[in-house]
């Protein structure tokens, strides 16, 4: 088995250990990351932002073990005296009460797209899936629209039937017609890279039947 290098401190010259048991009782790794020895720069713990609670000004843990899961309290503005988890009895920085507090419970709605019903913990008309569905529509309709919602060579103008070609196929980063998810300035960088062709001029191009206008090249 191969030695562990020694590593000595930059200050003083004496070794620096591998391992460190810090307060709490845990044996971290500091042969990597340390250039002083413990003697000349003390280990210090990591101490993130501390939070206080907006009502009562306590300290809000980083973490809180529930149930053997350990959740963040990142998103957290009242200390769990204030608002227990699962329960809102806080709404606005107000204590409320009846339809508003309580634990959450799911509840079932039937969306207004697909008429299927769906389960979530918030009031809402829509299910995730048309919600995607609707918000993907939108941004293909805008950049068709910033590329000028018709085929350069025949003129059809519906947007069903419009594809997008790239010129330069070593220029593609990816395919647009299965990426409408992705932030729409990087779609208008991507759609500058391209044309537009219904679906029948975009399959006589690539059957070698026509060409196109001299201008789109």
């Amino acid at each position: 088995m191969r030695a562990k290098k020694v590593k000595c401190c930059k200050k003083c010259g004496e070794n620096i250990p591998h391992l460190y048991q810090t307060n709490d009782g845990r044996t971290i790794n500091v042969s990597r990351s340390r250039i002083h020895c413990f003697d000349c720069v003390p280990h210090q713990e990591h101490v993130g932002k501390i939070k206080h609670c907006l009502l009562c000004n306590s300290v809000i843990p980083p973490t809180i073990i529930i149930d053997n899961k350990r959740i963040s309290t990142s998103g957290r503005l009242y200390c769990f005296q204030c608002s227990p988890f699962g329960e809102r009895k806080i709404w606005d920085g107000k204590q409320v009460s009846g339809t508003r507090s309580g634990p959450l419970v799911s509840k079932t709605f039937v969306c207004r797209a697909c008429g299927l019903p769906y389960t979530q913990k918030t009031r809402g008309t829509i299910c995730s899936t048309c919600h995607n569905r609707e918000q993907r529509s939108i941004k293909r309709e805008k950049v068709i629209q910033y590329k000028g919602a018709k085929c350069i060579v025949c003129g059809y103008s519906k947007s069903i039937g419009l594809d997008f070609h790239h010129l330069e196929q070593n220029d593609k980063l990816f395919t647009l017609s299965t990426n409408w998810s992705i932030k729409l300035d990087i779609l208008y960088r991507e759609a500058d890279k391209c044309v537009l062709l219904c679906r029948n001029c975009h399959a006589e191009y690539h059957g070698g039947l026509i060409g196109l206008p001299l201008q789109s090249v």
